[in-house]
C-alpha cells in the first residue's frame, strides 16, 4: 500500500486554492478538507465565539506551513507543499 499523502495548498485569497483542491480531490478520490471547516468544528465544540487566528489559513506563515508538514510526516505521509499564485 502506498504511504499516505497530505497535499497542503497555500496562496493568497481568491487565487483558486479551493477550486484547484476540489478538482484534485474529484480526479484522485482524495479527501478535500478546508481549514475553515476545521475551524468551524472547533468553534461549535467550544465556548469560543471568535476566529481562531492563524488557523484561518492562506498559509502565509512559516509556523503554519511547518505545522501541517510536521503533522503529515508524523503520520508517515508524503507532504508536497504547493502555492497557488
Amino acid at each position: 500500500m502506498p504511504p499516505p499523502f497530505l497535499v497542503v495548498v497555500g496562496g493568497l485569497p481568491a487565487t483558486g486554492k479551493s477550486t484547484i483542491s476540489a478538482e484534485l480531490a474529484r480526479r484522485t478520490g482524495f479527501a478535500f478538507l478546508r481549514v475553515d471547516t476545521i475551524e468551524q468544528a472547533i468553534l461549535r465544540s467550544t465556548a469560543r465565539d471568535a476566529p481562531l487566528g492563524i488557523a484561518g489559513c492562506v498559509d502565509p506563515l512559516a509556523v503554519t506551513r511547518d505545522a501541517w508538514r510536521a503533522t503529515g510526516l508524523a503520520a508517515g505521509a508524503r507532504v508536497p507543499a504547493t502555492e497557488v499564485v
